[in-house]
């Protein structure tokens, strides 16, 4: 069956569960590499993902939509998004040094507020 190859890869590539902790961690830790600050990180409902295919099993592709607010200088926290250990896409970028002035968070963590709204994604292990 010629869908076999694609669920192997999705089974190798993604992992098998939600994993919102594992998200949230790395968040920090790139927030915390790049001296900016994690304000929020709001985790929303796991739903199928949409995507194009002929695999039989695509049902078993979700997508947790998570929303970061992070105080930072833009260039460096970007650039470790590049690496993240977890396929993701970007859905909207918003960015601006407005905010961030009125708001009580550590000044030296970073000149902007980022918020950005992103989907992870996890092949539901269904012999779990």
């Amino acid at each position: 069956e010629q869908s076999q190859p694609q669920i192997a890869f999705l089974e190798s590539s993604l992992p098998s569960n939600r994993n919102d902790e594992f998200i949230l961690a790395n968040l920090g830790e790139m927030a915390k590499q790049s001296n900016s600050y994690l304000v929020n990180a709001d985790f929303g409902t796991d739903s199928v993902a949409k995507i194009d295919s002929n695999v039989e099993t695509k049902s078993r592709l979700k997508q947790v939509p998570v929303t970061i607010s992070i105080q930072a200088t833009l260039g460096e926290f970007i650039k470790k998004m590049e690496s993240f250990p977890m396929p993701f896409t970007m859905e909207s970028i918003i960015f601006g040094n407005k905010d961030v002035r009125s708001q009580k968070l550590p000044l030296n963590r970073g000149d902007s507020l980022l918020i950005a709204k992103i989907n992870y994604y996890y092949y539901d292990d269904v012999t779990e």
